[in-house]
């Protein structure tokens, strides 16, 4: 039973790594495209 814990844990932090972080990335790209826009 352990063991199920560790691998949903582990399957939760993969899905973020691979979700999260492009969704992250390309945000901040899109408020620094925003933010030098307003800059002009």
């Amino acid at each position: 039973m352990k063991q199920q814990v560790v691998i949903a844990e582990f399957v939760e932090f993969v899905l973020e790594l691979l979700v999260v972080e492009p969704i992250e990335l390309f945000v901040n790209k899109q408020l620094a495209k925003i933010h030098s826009l307003k800059k002009q």
